[in-house]
């Protein structure tokens, strides 16, 4: 069966399949869209006062949806100078290959649209909620 051009994914929560993340101690809930060899997206919710340090070896874009967070960063490869910047509700994050950044939850829920492409080999373990 030939693959199709184009994948339209349900942006309706309801019928995403939801999972609880973990990150070493630290836990999110994502909701999948899109888990395809090309490309993975979704929805993740951040629970105040969580903080997900996230070391990422791919290119992540967050699209902040609800809420709001701060985000402490640094660049790859010298990680020198750390950088801190709250991302509202409309904000467009591009998070670039290789930096550290720590995600802390301002205004709950604070909710990103997500897309990584192509997907990473996962750090992350899933538990079924």
């Amino acid at each position: 069966m030939a693959r199709s051009a184009l994948q339209i994914a349900a942006f309706d929560t309801a019928r995403l399949r939801r999972e609880t993340m973990l990150l070493g101690r630290h836990r999110f809930l994502c909701d999948w869209a899109v888990n395809d060899p090309e490309a993975t997206a979704g929805f993740i919710e951040f629970d105040q006062p969580t903080v997900v340090p996230y070391p990422f070896p791919h290119t992540e874009m967050h699209y902040a949806i609800s809420g709001s967070a701060e985000y402490r960063s640094t660049a790859f490869p010298a990680h020198e100078e750390e950088r801190v910047d709250v991302v509202e509700a409309g904000a467009l994050c591009l998070i670039r290959f290789g930096s550290t950044v720590n995600i802390t939850p301002l205004e709950s829920p604070y909710r990103v649209a997500w897309v990584v492409m192509p997907p990473p080999p996962t750090p992350y373990q899933q538990e079924d909620t």
